[in-house]
């Protein structure tokens, strides 16, 4: 690990100005990104803001000389996404095209490995067989029985080695009962709404921070209680 934070993100800033320089149409955008280290990214490579035009590198990735071939093409990756806006696919074609017109390869994913990564585990996919590595919690959930990691490859299931494909069974998804909902009433065109349990008992509080969607009057109990309208609050149907 011969490569610190300091000297990581020296090279990033080379990178951008390299890109700035080679790709002036951009120049708008490739001014708005920042780079930053981060050293909570063990599993991404790099992430990025296209809002904000902010870039993080994983400096435990990247502090790894066996890594060091693929940073350029991680910062590229990261600073196409700022280049392509907030408003488009994040990997979709607009990005693709961008990220390979900056000299990188089009690559949405990485096989490095980072500095004190907890321990990876080697498990499979029951569909097109190809090897997947897992987090200790993850792989002791699979052998627990748990069949609901899915391969990005194919979108086959994740199961342990050694497991046939005809015994993976999907575990199955239960549904998720939502809060009762409470009647109460708009004291200014009178309609009936619906709220949450714990919205209504603010009410009964005597909290007046919620307003009719229609009519932008005050949501009050049934029981009264109206008050002035509010210039803020939550909107209900």
């Amino acid at each position: 690990m011969s490569r610190d934070e300091k000297s990581l993100r020296a090279e990033a800033l080379r990178i951008l100005a390299d890109t700035r320089r080679d790709f002036p149409h951009y120049k708008r955008d490739l001014d708005r990104v920042q780079i930053r280290m981060s050293t909570r990214l063990t599993r991404s490579a790099g992430n990025a803001d296209p809002r904000s035009g902010l870039v993080q590198l994983s400096e435990p990735i990247f502090s790894l000389d066996e890594n060091a071939p693929g940073y350029r093409n991680t910062v590229l990756h990261e600073i196409a996404h700022v280049v392509a806006g907030p408003d488009v696919p994040a990997h979709g074609k607009v990005w693709k095209s961008i990220f390979l017109e900056l000299g990188g390869d089009g690559s949405r994913t990485h096989n490095f490995r980072a500095a004190r990564q907890h321990k990876t585990h080697v498990a499979r996919c029951a569909k097109c067989e190809g090897e997947v590595e897992l987090g200790t919690r993850r792989y002791h959930r699979l052998l627990a029985g748990a069949r609901d990691y899915v391969h990005v490859g194919c979108g086959g299931a994740i199961v342990p080695a050694g497991v046939a494909e005809k015994e993976v069974t999907p575990r199955p998804r239960t549904a998720v009962a939502g809060p009762t909902k409470v009647p109460a009433l708009c004291s200014r065109c009178g309609g009936q709404v619906r709220i949450g349990p714990i919205r209504y008992r603010r009410l009964l509080a005597g909290e007046r921070g919620y307003r009719h969607r229609k009519c932008g009057g005050d949501i009050v109990t049934l029981q009264g209680g109206g008050g002035s309208d509010l210039e803020q609050g939550t909107l209900f149907d």
